[in-house]
């Protein structure tokens, strides 16, 4: 047979020698991977429209939005609200909160304005808001760009929620910096 440290072990024809934690019983683990913290714990609640229903997998749509918590530096349970609405809704919705009549792709309403509520604590469930997506906008610019709808509402849905999390574009570098966290929340989807 082989010997290792004077240890006999059995040659088996075809197999590799074993791991050392298997020859000595060795119990201990491997140390945690740096940087990995725990996927955020998500309820999200969508309210589809009958041709979002057949595009869109809400399974997806979770994953996304966990990405996004995961990029926005959100680790607690966290409740998000998404709505697939029409062009005729989205403007309503936009000219009503936003002083915006025309169309667009994705409105955030956060439920707290960057302050979380001196009862909440650090552990239960936050409440972030509501997000509302244009599907026919998603689609007009999926088209226009080339890839799916699915990947254009993943982007979409991303940043709705770096919104909720209090990120904005209004300078160019914060511009910049919200285009990094999409980027990184969306490095697992497929497009």
């Amino acid at each position: 047979g082989n010997f290792t440290r004077g240890w006999p072990i059995p040659a088996r024809r075809g197999t590799r020698c074993p791991h050392p934690r298997k020859v000595f019983g060795l119990k201990a683990q491997r140390p945690p991977k740096k940087n990995r913290l725990p996927a955020p714990r998500l309820s999200l609640e969508v309210r589809h429209l009958p041709r979002s229903r057949a595009l869109l997998s809400d399974r997806r749509l979770r994953q996304t939005a966990r990405g996004a918590l995961r990029a926005g530096q959100h680790h607690r349970t966290a409740a998000i609200s998404l709505a697939f609405v029409g062009d005729r809704a989205m403007r309503r919705l936009n000219r009503q909160y936003a002083a915006n009549d025309y169309t667009t792709d994705v409105l955030s309403f956060p439920a707290h304005d960057g302050v979380r509520p001196a009862h909440e604590s650090k552990t239960a469930m936050a409440t972030l808001g509501d997000i509302a997506i244009s599907l026919p906008q998603a689609l007009r610019q999926a088209r226009r760009a080339g890839h799916s709808l699915a990947h254009e509402v993943d982007t979409l849905l991303a940043h709705g929620i770096l919104h909720l999390l209090g990120y904005d574009h209004a300078t160019a570098g914060e511009a910049a910096a919200m285009s990094a966290l999409q980027e990184r929340a969306l490095r697992r989807q497929s497009p």
